[in-house]
């Protein structure tokens, strides 16, 4: 399998030519297990063409087609007339440049055109070890008038006919409701029945990205983009897919427009495959880095105490943590005053002393800090209330007055949040912080001119303050949280160290939210928050990825009871195993289902395969059903390997062969799980390697 060879992939040289003269360039690069190939030809009607393939494998692209480098939809803002741009117009002047920097290889495209005048710059990057090719590009307006960039394609290609005889993995937007306990959906789409596919990204939208997975040989592609604007990804009749930015951006004489980086990645192997390649090429070139080997973090949070948190709650909960191993202490919600201080009938001596008390314990210090909610009663909505436009939420006070969202599609507003994130960080010495409901608000067209589409502009002004406080503090980390994952996009990722899954919710349902993002989201980015407590069944429904966050009231755990000691037992292997979990492959094994689901039988289990030590751990639960004794399949193993095989509760050791254990499984039998009842429901199976 790929993941196991070391793989490099190599970017062609692609083209250098002069529209209107009869140039021809072809180049390909291949590491004898994948290549891309491009040839272009300048001319009165220029083309394109390329191709994507494993060695020995098919080509994903039509190979007769011309491929579209660049689309753009403009207009001209004095008539209103629109105009598609694309990479295959005549009348443009286009040059290259080839980049070697260390670890990676770099071409640069520059299209300049007449009519409007405009440049669009292209850059292709890929990098050792992942099967993978990034892009990302820029359109600039060198005219003397102001062009609207309505629409940009992120990504377009033509894909081979027998492309689309594939299973389409896509979607995990949140779908939460009262009464259904699934909080994401992950969708499968045969596209042998159903040659068309659409779908939209965005908050509470689709993940930015789609996998496609043949059905007649174990073979993928995988396609992911990196915004938390709005867009929309089709797939056509003609084979043609796409991902369109939707902007509006009325861009000035000078100015730029970015289009987002994407990439596009092709594999050998299952689902679980692709996912794993994925993850691994977005930790090491996408995501926020890991702050030191022992992440994901242990970590506490206190709303579990809900707004009654206060200074002596805060200081018995942070001895208790140290005595259990907690790593990040964070103040939650029910801290703050309409200005971002510390309420001083709570916490009449501020945060920091909490900090220096979590410091001085070994625990890094975290805040809620919901930023671009803005109180009736702060100093800001008194001077600036036009920064504000629609209502917010989690402000000061909560539901006892009005609470506004901050419009930071406005540099003005961007500005003071990041001042405002600056101030709390240094004063209260912070290490920390989660955002939270309502990211960011519109724009107010009553006291504004809004110069694109409120989306965009709002979601481009939240990724610009946070990579701001990045700039300025670097060593703060922030998590992603709004009531529950809301942008599950490779942005999130890029500027967030780890996200909320599902929230506050209870271990059947947060199982469920983790085994569907764990498709997309590498495990290090399933923070799961942990409110039922008080056996190994709940405690290990929060083991796979992590940070595992203990958010009930911690005073009522007492050192040396039944609970506290299984806890102490959960946590112990919850830092055995996290950088194995973080490093793996993700195992989809059998997955947890609403019990009103006439196919559920109260079994599920989830897993991880180390491929540099050959070893697997899988967690196994049983939350009820007619069925005591099941079957957990495995994945992963190398059926030629000899493994030891162990159950942590159930004593059991044996040996067999990786192939034994791929087709027999493994057995269980596990009793219901009943709250607050102490029996065998769950169990920990370690996989290690014979030597």
């Amino acid at each position: 399998m790929i993941s196991r060879n070391g793989l490099a992939i190599l970017l062609p040289l692609l083209l250098s030519l002069i529209s209107r003269v009869e140039v021809c360039r072809a180049a390909k690069a291949s590491n004898n297990l994948i290549e891309r190939e491009f040839e272009a030809r300048a001319s009165e009607h220029p083309t394109t063409t390329q191709s994507l393939r494993l060695k020995d494998g098919p080509n994903w692209l039509h190979p007769d087609t011309p491929q579209v480098l660049y689309r753009l939809l403009v207009a001209d803002p004095s008539s209103g007339a629109t105009q598609a741009l694309t990479s295959l117009d005549p009348r443009q002047t286009v040059t290259s440049e080839w980049e070697n920097p260390i670890g990676q290889e770099r071409l640069t495209l520059r299209f300049v055109r007449e009519n409007p005048k405009l440049e669009v710059v292209l850059v292709f990057e890929c990098y050792p070890g992942h099967p993978f090719v990034r892009r990302w590009g820029a359109a600039r307006n060198l005219g003397d008038s102001e062009v609207v960039i309505q629409k940009a394609w992120i990504e377009e290609l033509r894909l081979a006919p027998g492309a689309t005889n594939s299973m389409a993995y896509h979607g995990l937007e949140r779908i939460r409701a009262e009464a259904q306990p699934r909080w994401f959906a992950l969708h499968e789409t045969d596209l042998s029945a159903k040659s068309q596919l659409r779908f939209e990204t965005g908050r509470y939208r689709s993940a930015t990205w789609l996998t496609l997975q043949r059905k007649q040989t174990p073979e993928g592609m995988v396609l992911g983009w990196e915004t938390y604007a709005p867009t929309e990804c089709v797939l056509d009749a003609s084979g043609t897919l796409s991902v369109v930015l939707r902007a509006h951006l009325s861009l000035a004489p000078g100015e730029n427009f970015e289009i987002p980086k994407s990439f596009v990645g092709l594999y050998r192997g299952d689902l679980d495959e692709g996912c794993y390649l994925t993850q691994r090429f977005a930790e090491e070139r996408i995501a926020w880095p890991i702050p030191d080997d022992r992440f994901p973090y242990l970590m506490f949070n206190s709303w579990g105490y809900g707004t009654q948190i206060n200074e002596a709650l805060a200081r018995e909960g942070i001895e208790r943590c140290a005595e259990l191993g907690v790593e990040v202490f964070v103040v939650d919600f029910g801290w703050e005053g309409p200005d971002w201080e510390p309420l001083p009938d709570k916490f009449p001596n501020g945060l920091a002393p909490l900090a220096d008390l979590c410091h001085a314990k070994g625990m890094k210090f975290g805040v809620h800090l919901s930023f671009a909610n803005i109180s009736a009663h702060s100093k800001l909505y008194r001077e600036h209330p036009e920064w504000t436009h629609g209502q917010g939420c989690w402000g000061y006070g909560h539901d006892h007055f009005p609470v506004y969202a901050l419009s930071l599609g406005l540099p003005e507003a961007r500005r003071w949040a990041v001042d405002t994130v600056l101030q709390v960080i240094d004063r209260d010495k912070v290490d920390w912080f989660l955002t939270d409901t309502h990211l960011y608000g519109f724009i107010d067209p009553a006291k504004h001119e809004v110069r694109g589409d409120q989306e965009y502009l709002a979601r481009e002004g939240f990724a610009a303050t946070l990579a701001e406080i990045h700039r300025l503090r670097p060593n703060v980390l922030i998590e992603h949280c709004d009531g529950g994952l809301s942008f599950p996009s490779y942005k999130m990722m890029e500027q967030h160290v780890t996200s909320i899954t599902s929230d506050n919710d209870n271990a059947l349902e947060t199982r469920m939210a983790v085994y569907d993002l764990s498709h997309f989201l590498s495990p290090r980015f399933l923070d799961k928050y942990q409110q039922e407590w008080g056996s190994h069944h709940a405690n290990r429904s929060c083991l796979f990825g992590g940070p595992w966050i203990l958010m009930f009231p911690i005073h009522e755990l007492r050192p040396g009871s039944r609970e506290w000691n299984e806890l102490l037992e959960d946590i112990a292997l919850y830092k055995q195993t996290r950088k194995r979990i973080r490093e793996g492959k993700a195992l989809h094994l059998l997955p947890p289902s609403d019990p009103k689901d006439p196919s559920w039988d109260g079994w599920d289990a989830i897993g991880s395969y180390h491929p540099g030590e050959d070893s697997a751990v899988a967690f196994a639960y049983r939350t009820g059903g007619p069925h005591k004794t099941r079957t957990i399949p495995m994945k992963g193993l190398i059926p030629e390997h000899r493994y030891r095989v162990r159950l942590l509760d159930g004593g059991e050791t044996r040996e067999a062969t990786g192939r034994e254990i791929l087709e027999r499984g493994i057995r269980l039998s596990l009793e219901e799980y009943r709250r607050g009842e102490t029996s065998r429901s769950s169990e920990v199976i370690l996989i290690e390697p014979v030597r």
